[in-house]
């Protein structure tokens, strides 16, 4: 089933989100949020850039995992250097210095 979302199909959306750990015990929210975007029909990518925590007690954490992205360590310091160098603006607004 598609979500229409203006003239696109909601199916047809890709959504990148970064976190700095997924999932984050003490931030429920997120996970129920990413459940929410992935049940409308968004393609969805977590990147997180610190490994998961030992033990995920949430099953709506778990069921996610499979869309998470864990970078190896030297990846995760580029990219936290480069998006500080953004001041917390998307990709897109820091020109090439994400890219470089």
């Amino acid at each position: 089933m598609a979500v229409w979302l203006g003239r696109m199909m909601a199916s047809d959306r890709r959504l990148l989100v970064v976190t700095s750990q997924f999932p984050e015990p003490n931030e429920t929210f997120i996970v129920r949020e990413m459940g929410e975007l992935t049940r409308r029909g968004f393609a969805l990518t977590i990147l997180s850039l610190r490994p998961p925590p030992p033990v995920i007690y949430d099953p709506e954490a778990r069921a996610l995992l499979p869309l998470v992205v864990y970078p190896p360590p030297r990846m995760r310091s580029i990219f936290a250097e480069r998006s500080a160098r953004c001041g917390g603006r998307p990709a897109g607004a820091c020109g090439p210095s994400l890219a470089a």
